[in-house]
């Protein structure tokens, strides 16, 4: 819940879906044009998200700060 309280508190933004509190194994917090996954770290291993999108393009953003 901290990720959505820090985003909510930084932007105003508030989830459109989420999904994954209830097993607390992966959780989808759906923002619109921004998805956030948190995983318990042997559930972040088996489905090796990193792995499946390494062909994606990536983009690098900066810090406002």
């Amino acid at each position: 819940r901290s990720v959505e309280e820090t985003v909510k508190e930084l932007t105003g933004e508030k989830t459109w879906h989420k999904d994954g509190y209830r097993n607390a194994i992966w959780i989808l917090l759906d923002y619109g044009d921004l998805m956030v996954h948190v995983f318990r770290e042997e559930a972040r291993s088996f489905y090796n998200l990193e792995g499946l999108w390494a062909d994606a393009s990536m983009k690098y953003l900066e810090d406002e700060n």
